[in-house]
């Protein structure tokens, strides 16, 4: 059980920040300027997360 929450369960959660970076900056696509700017800030926010957590993870 300890191997799969190692080996499977951390490293999906650690990389859901990436993932959701990513989808909000293919709607920022099709959005206004605006929107695009926020949309941004919040990917950019999601994945400094992932890595945060990473990096606390491997210490």
């Amino acid at each position: 059980m300890k191997f799969l929450l190692n080996e499977l369960v951390k490293p999906l959660l650690r990389r859901g920040g990436s993932l959701l970076g990513g989808f909000l900056l293919t709607i920022g696509v099709m959005a206004p300027q605006v929107d695009i700017i926020v949309t941004g800030a919040m990917a950019l926010a999601s994945v400094a997360i992932d890595l945060l957590l990473s990096h606390r993870n491997r210490k």
